[in-house]
């Protein structure tokens, strides 16, 4: 839907372009409606620490299988580092050939090359965790005041980090829908709901998320990347300020 506004009356309007569709609508109500979906999503200042301490639980739990990764890929390394000492032992005793020395430290040393980019990856993502939690929980806590105050592009962006496929309006229900909710915003609301003793969802999108209270519940690619996303979206909003 795109906006517009009507001279006579001083007042916005959202139209759907679709061709046939003919959708149109209060700009006020429906910013209202956002609003209103909005407030589910924005963490509270008192239970930010306790969200924080579950965010930091789930994520060790979710990140375990590439910390146990990290150690055996650590663990070739240095065989192949034993590899290569026990074959210039060899060959400094002229048990060794020299073209058998060459070819067998090339493909050694760029075994280790590959180890140690494939390592890189995965300390990348790993280690600045602590940080990812910080900026996206002070993201979650001033979700509203950013939406409120942002300019267009910063709310277009922050739309659709919340919203990756954007939502829909259904006139004849006034109800709206969206395919996609970004996991890791949904995570911290239903965390939000559990320490209220409030488990009702959220009504406007007809969405109960009961089955997200359990860490096991999260796919834990999905859920980490849209952490980052989350950071990507803050960065972006600074450098646009």
């Amino acid at each position: 839907m795109t906006g517009y506004v009507v001279k006579a009356k001083n007042k916005w309007y959202y139209k759907c372009r679709t061709k046939g569709c003919g959708n149109n609508k209060s700009a006020e109500s429906l910013n209202k409606t956002f609003d209103e979906l909005l407030s589910y999503f924005t963490i509270k200042e008192e239970f930010e620490p306790l969200i924080k301490e579950q965010m930091k639980i789930t994520i060790s739990g979710l990140t375990k299988e590439a910390e146990e990764n990290k150690l055996k890929i650590k663990a070739t390394y240095q065989e192949i580092e034993n590899k290569l000492e026990r074959l210039e032992e060899r060959y400094v005793t002229e048990e060794l050939r020299q073209d058998l020395y060459v070819k067998y430290v090339e493909k050694y040393k760029q075994e280790k090359v590959e180890i140690l980019k494939e390592l890189g990856r995965l300390e990348s993502k790993s280690s600045n965790h602590e940080e990812v939690i910080d900026l996206a929980l002070q993201n979650a806590v001033n979700f509203t005041n950013m939406w409120a105050s942002g300019d267009w592009k910063r709310k277009v962006r922050m739309q659709y980090l919340l919203f990756p496929k954007g939502l829909h309006y259904n006139k004849k229900n006034d109800t709206v829908r969206t395919e996609k909710i970004n996991e890791a915003f949904l995570w911290m609301a239903c965390q939000q709901q559990v320490l209220s003793k409030i488990k009702t969802g959220i009504p406007l999108l007809n969405l109960r998320y009961s089955c997200l209270v359990e860490a096991k519940d999260i796919k834990s690619n999905v859920f980490l990347e849209h952490l980052r996303l989350i950071i990507k979206c803050i960065w972006l909003s600074q450098k646009t300020d």
